[in-house]
């Protein structure tokens, strides 16, 4: 889903504007995603055929748990101290991407890769002008 927030950075980078994509990972206080989130709530032939996924629905959220080192505090108020801080940084000193992952997934090793293949093609396109400053 990074694809509109990219679009977005280029089409504004000109004007002077910053952007940050903020990556939250799961939590586990704070929300009811995980519960709601198996549930389709329309028409009963639909309900019907998602029953296939109930047992995974089932230990969804003891398997979400079991992400975390234990006696971490999975709250997702840790994702707006995130955006805080981000937004107190220096105007060019800003992240272009922040991951807020407590479950120790290695999700910014994965997501390393992305940036430099990205940044390459847009400087083989010759648009440079439209990276974000803190991107280059």
């Amino acid at each position: 889903m990074d694809s509109p927030a990219l679009v977005t950075s280029y089409e504004v980078a000109p004007h002077g504007i910053e952007t940050v994509i903020v990556m939250p990972g799961a939590f586990t206080e704070g929300t009811d995603h995980f519960p709601k989130a198996g549930r389709p709530v329309d028409a009963t032939g639909v309900t019907a055929g998602y029953r296939v996924l109930d047992p995974l629905v089932a230990r969804n959220e003891q398997a979400t748990v079991s992400l975390f080192t234990p006696g971490t505090q999975a709250d997702p108020v840790v994702v707006a101290e995130e955006i805080t801080r981000i937004l107190s940084l220096p105007f060019g000193e800003r992240p272009f991407r922040s991951v807020v992952d407590l479950t120790n997934s290695l999700v910014e090793q994965a997501d390393s890769a992305v940036p430099e293949a990205r940044l390459d093609f847009v400087r083989r396109m010759g648009f440079e002008e439209v990276l974000h400053v803190a991107q280059v």
